[in-house]
């Protein structure tokens, strides 16, 4: 049941869900006992962070990395903070986790402020990425007045062979990972929401990717993902009402470079530079 209605999943290829008898269910697992965090830690088990409010450093650090197999990071009440200087985003670096490989792993409940990429993920087999918060982190200034426009603040897209669309800030940042799913994830005041390269087989489903000042959900070379009842509104760039609406080639979805057989249903995607931004990619029209 999803605002109200009820989503005929099996068109999306999802399995048939059936209660088991009480008595099937496995006892209670015993209570993680939390762990203090230390900046620039790296996770090999499942592990649960102590609730509070912590600093990484204003550099080009990683707050925690998390390598291994069958691993769940508990961050419910935990906060990373890089950069207190919310009026200067433009100058945020680091990276709050980074998912370096491995497979089945789950990462809940953590708030990342003031860094450039919230979260990035590389290689990684089974990704699950629930009830989090990476907003208010890294946007460029823009250069546009309310009376004039600056050329200089339009975007491009056009290549990401070499990490391109790292040089600008993201709530979450996905690189080469297979099958998982993305749920009540919320990116605002950034510059990107969710950018997926190489990306496949994701359910994205329930996330809030809108008032960023690039795009709310980036694809290059992204393919057989489902993004379903999202919210990605308002992302947008380059507009003063009554003077120039030009939008700089912002946009709520991305769908870039050959990504191929992605289902769209059911989002709600207004207010942006462009709605859907679709193109068949630079080697595409190359060749």
């Amino acid at each position: 049941l999803t605002h109200g209605r009820m989503v005929p999943w099996v068109a999306f290829g999802m399995p048939t869900i059936r209660l088991l008898p009480l008595l099937l269910l496995p006892a209670a697992l015993p209570a993680q006992r939390p762990v203090p965090f230390t900046p620039g830690m790296t996770i090999t088990a499942s592990t649960r962070i102590a609730p509070g409010r912590y600093r990484i450093p204003a550099t080009d650090s990683v707050g925690i990395i998390v390598r291994g197999r069958g691993i769940t990071l508990d961050l419910r009440g935990v906060e990373l903070v890089g950069d207190t200087v919310r009026s200067q985003p433009d100058r945020f670096t680091g990276d709050g986790i980074l998912i370096d490989g491995g497979s089945d792993i789950t990462v809940r409940g953590v708030t990342v402020r003031g860094v450039k990429h919230g979260l990035v993920a590389r290689g990684t087999r089974g990704l699950r990425l629930l009830d989090s918060d990476f907003s208010y982190n890294q946007k460029p200034r823009l250069y546009s007045g309310i009376e004039k426009e600056s050329l200089v603040d339009w975007l491009s897209f056009h290549q990401n062979e070499k990490r391109e669309w790292l040089r600008h800030g993201a709530g979450v940042y996905l690189e080469g990972v297979t099958g998982g799913e993305i749920r009540n994830v919320t990116v605002r005041q950034g510059m990107n929401g969710l950018m997926l390269t190489g990306t496949d087989s994701l359910l994205i489903w329930n996330n809030d990717f809108s008032y960023n000042s690039g795009l709310g959900i980036g694809m290059y070379r992204s393919s057989y993902n489902r993004i379903l009842h999202n919210r990605i509104d308002y992302d947008v760039r380059g507009y003063s009402h009554r003077f120039y609406n030009r939008g700089q080639d912002s946009a709520g979805l991305l769908m870039y470079e050959q990504s191929c057989f992605n289902v769209v249903a059911h989002n709600s995607v207004t207010h942006g530079g462009d709605g859907l931004f679709l193109w068949a990619g630079q080697s595409t029209m190359d060749t």
